[in-house]
């Protein structure tokens, strides 16, 4: 769907503005983020007259795809956009009071966001792991993406989160676990690609059907 998205190209934009590879398709449906340094009401430190002067501007131009969202931590208001077109036009006569763009800044960059094998962020899982393993305890008849773990008793849920756990202890050096109990229904296994690599046939032998996301992370200052 986004695989011909417009890219964001710096001579397209006032130099202040600083250009961010997004981390996603935000809302899974929105390309472009643009963030401006004047949050909106009830933000403490609202400005109606420049909000209003950037609301009406988006309505004379017809710019109704779209979705905004205030951040009382940062106090900005980020503006969503589907089209190029749209980006360009508010950027550049707003260009001011807009701080970043976020959006796709190369083919490759574009096609990682398309690729649920891949998650971009600033830096690796837990400062060390390139590559994580999402796990589902469910009905044995469903496998997969169908595993909801509804279909086990606490008790089978369990023992096989313990043989799980043990298989990883025994086979793995470096790893971690998001949740280190043996009573979760579903769970992140975080570790390096390499040495997963060297043991999943072995891993898919025992827990093929358990199995979920196997996703790569892509580092943000690298796109």
């Amino acid at each position: 769907m986004f695989s011909k998205t417009p890219l964001l190209t710096k001579k397209d934009f006032p130099k202040h503005v600083v250009l961010v590879p997004s981390d996603r398709i935000f809302y899974d449906e929105y390309p472009y983020r643009l963030d401006f340094h004047h949050p909106q009401y009830p933000h403490p430190d609202h400005n109606p007259d420049i909000n209003f002067e950037i609301t009406q501007f988006m309505k004379s131009c017809n710019m109704f795809w779209k979705r905004e969202r205030t951040s009382y931590s940062s106090g900005k208001r980020s503006v969503y956009l589907h089209k190029h077109q749209d980006v360009l036009w508010l950027a550049n006569w707003m260009a001011s009071w807009i701080t970043e763009i976020h959006g796709p800044v190369s083919k490759q960059h574009l096609a990682y966001l398309g690729d649920f094998d891949y998650v971009i962020r600033d830096k690796k899982w837990h400062g060390k792991y390139d590559f994580r393993v999402e796990f589902f305890l469910g009905s044995a008849f469903t496998g997969g993406y169908g595993n909801t773990g509804y279909g086990r008793t606490n008790t089978d849920r369990r023992a096989q989160a313990t043989a799980l756990s043990l298989f990883m202890a025994e086979n793995y050096d470096d790893y971690r676990w998001s949740n280190k109990s043996l009573t979760w229904y579903y769970n992140y296994f975080y570790c390096n690609k390499a040495e997963y690599k060297e043991m999943e046939p072995f891993l898919l032998l025992g827990f093929k059907k358990e199995i979920g996301s196997r996703q790569n992370v892509i580092i943000r200052s690298q796109l």
